[in-house]
């Protein structure tokens, strides 16, 4: 559900998918195919595959692609829409930095649209475990 605040606007959309990784934590590749469903008829059941995958350079650096494709065949939305995250990984004991771009391709002219992307994921310790007094 994809809800603006202050407006009257809603969109109930979703993804039902299917998805597998094949490779291990160092190296791996992942593909992902799901059917969209939003509440205007016109986008219902539009395809979308993802292909996504990891390889490690060293202990602390890893080279990340992440590609989403919209397989839209009607022309009066926007045709298909490409969209990639490609970039490096960073990996360290409690954090992991992102650093690349996004491309964006619309319909079928092949505008490309490059934004820059940053994401941070930080590993938090476990509670340590309580012990039971009876």
């Amino acid at each position: 559900m994809i809800f603006v605040p202050g407006g009257n606007y809603s969109l109930d959309c979703g993804i039902g998918y299917a998805v597998g990784t094949y490779g291990t934590k160092d190296k791996n590749i992942t593909l992902c195919l799901g059917m969209s469903w939003f509440e205007c008829p016109i986008h219902f059941g539009v395809p979308i595959l993802t292909l996504s995958g990891q390889s490690r350079v060293n202990k602390s650096l890893s080279i990340v692609s992440e590609n989403w494709f919209y397989i839209s065949e009607n022309s009066s939305f926007c045709g298909p829409i490409y969209l990639g995250i490609q970039g490096i990984r960073y990996i360290a004991r409690k954090l992991t930095l992102n650093f690349g771009l996004i491309l964006v391709i619309e319909g079928n002219d092949f505008n490309i649209v490059p934004l820059p992307h940053i994401g941070i994921a930080l590993k938090f310790d476990k509670l340590p475990r309580q012990k039971n007094f009876k």
